[in-house]
């Protein structure tokens, strides 16, 4: 039975992965009074990549802020934008140019993989692992849950 719930739980976060490959957060954007969040946002993309506002918002699927308006978890920042396009290359190319793209240097935001908690929090105990690894002249990177160190899975401590 333990093994079972083992195998549905795996089965259950790679589900939940595949869907998120669609997705990417905007960092940063500050709030506005009655905002049209999808709106901003196709202005921003439309400078990352250079696609008319009509083929951006044809690419882009929905695009809402989260969390609750006055959570104090956010703490006087403003709440991320979570962005789900309906073709995966559009969304990897606007990954990929956002590191670089001027208009995020002037704005002052960023644009992020959007992780499970899971992800994020196995990711989070593994980076001074992979940090240490690269020190030592290996090649090692964190990919989803877990980290690849010379080649090989590297997964996060359980905790529990």
């Amino acid at each position: 039975m333990t093994k079972e719930n083992k195998e549905m739980k795996e089965r259950s976060q790679e589900i939940e992965r595949y869907g998120r490959r669609w997705n990417l957060k905007l960092i940063g954007l500050p709030e506005k009074e009655n905002e049209y969040t999808r709106e901003a946002v196709i202005g921003i993309l439309t400078r990352v990549i250079p696609l008319s506002v009509e083929k951006i918002r044809d690419k882009v699927d929905t695009v809402h802020r989260l969390g609750k308006k006055d959570d104090p978890a956010f703490n006087m920042r403003p709440r991320p934008i979570k962005m789900q396009f309906g073709m995966r290359t559009t969304r990897d190319e606007i990954w990929k140019r956002s590191r670089e793209a001027r208009v995020c240097k002037e704005m002052h935001v960023q644009f992020r993989q959007d992780w499970s908690k899971e992800d994020c929090e196995a990711r989070a105990k593994l980076y001074p692992t992979v940090q240490g690894a690269r020190r030592n002249g290996k090649k090692a990177y964190l990919k989803e849950g877990y980290a690849i160190i010379e080649g090989k899975r590297v997964d996060a401590p359980s905790t529990g």
